[in-house]
């Protein structure tokens, strides 16, 4: 073999060298373009996750202010200052009615705590005139509540930090 590339150096260097480099180039550039498009698609679905993420936060937001608004139309404090004035109790009713639709429409009624919360809610507008007109508390376990609303707000939190995660893995 040795005597073989002695003799015909010329031919190994003029024909062999180039086919060698030419294969290496093209092996080369076809790892470095599947580096680049991986690197594409991972930016992509990190982009994706955190465009949703964006909404979901903005989402979480909401709803905590919604429950904020309802828990403060409800409170006891809230209502007894009204109570001087009807057309103010009327006022805070459709506050009531508001923030409670609002929490209600992103809720998911299929998931138990949504369910849970959705009904608590309703329990209270139901009996919302009654107990104003008997100067009572529109909501019996207010703590109940702001305990579901807070666990259903970490849930959330929670998976948005997870869907997160999983796109920058």
């Amino acid at each position: 073999m040795i005597e073989w590339l002695g003799s015909n150096q010329l031919l190994f260097s003029l024909v062999l060298l180039p086919i060698v480099s030419i294969l290496v180039a093209v092996l080369s550039s076809r790892y470095s373009t599947r580096v680049a498009l991986a690197a594409q698609v991972s930016e992509r679905v990190y982009n994706n996750a955190s465009q949703v993420s964006n909404f979901r936060k903005a989402w979480i937001d909401d709803l905590r202010d919604g429950f904020s608004d309802f828990l403060t139309f409800c409170s006891v404090s809230h209502l007894q200052r009204l109570t001087k004035d009807p057309e103010k109790v009327i006022d805070n009713y459709r506050d009531v009615l508001s923030s409670a639709n609002n929490i209600k429409l992103r809720m998911n009624p299929d998931d138990e705590d949504g369910a849970k919360l959705i009904s608590l809610i309703e329990e209270v507008i139901s009996g919302m005139p009654a107990r104003i007109e008997a100067k009572r508390s529109v909501i019996d376990h207010p703590d109940e509540i702001s305990l579901l609303m807070q666990k259903i707000l970490k849930r959330e939190w929670e998976r948005i930090k997870l869907e997160l995660n999983k796109s920058t893995l």
